[in-house]
């Protein structure tokens, strides 16, 4: 088995169980984008083995907030999203494992979190994830930049969803 083939598969053991996808899921959760008229943007912590000044969490961040006000999506800060009917926010988290030196595998997720209330118990209300997307990959860590690519194709997968159903 070649090393490439012995990456990917590890990869796929990885985050394979993290991969989801159904046309009937996707349609619930770009209903559950309707009528959200701002958000906040959140990036997760990155393995500071991966940060550079090309990468990191405020970079990353900005552009999040940079694509969405855009697309003419209103963009909150945190004491403003604290007022905001469900509290919703993009969250970009990446994770990555060193297979070999100087190669990584990748996982991008994407996700819209909000409040939700449970119908069986009203007075409970959750932050749970109302829309996702994830991408994998390997990447050589030199070219990580090139990781801008996928984040940015899933923030315009969000964009389309979330136009959707909040046509301008």
């Amino acid at each position: 088995m070649t090393r490439m083939k012995k990456i990917l598969y590890l990869t796929l053991l990885v985050f394979l169980p993290f991969w989801q996808h159904s046309s009937h899921a996707q349609s619930l959760t770009n209903a559950a984008l309707t009528g959200i008229e701002s958000m906040g943007v959140v990036v997760n912590p990155i393995d500071p083995d991966l940060v550079r000044t090309d990468f990191s969490v405020d970079y990353f961040k900005t552009q999040l907030e940079v694509e969405l006000r855009k697309a003419g999506i209103k963009v909150t800060d945190h004491t403003t999203l604290a007022e905001t009917t469900g509290r919703p926010y993009l969250e970009l988290t990446i994770h990555a494992v060193k297979v070999a030196l100087n190669m990584y595998s990748y996982h991008l997720e994407l996700k819209l979190m909000q409040h939700v209330q449970l119908r069986r118990e009203p007075n409970m209300i959750l932050s749970t994830i109302t829309w996702t997307r994830t991408q994998l990959g390997n990447q050589n860590r030199s070219k990580f930049h090139e990781l801008n690519k996928d984040i940015q194709f899933m923030t315009n997968q969000f964009i389309n969803d979330y136009f959707t159903v909040n046509p301008k």
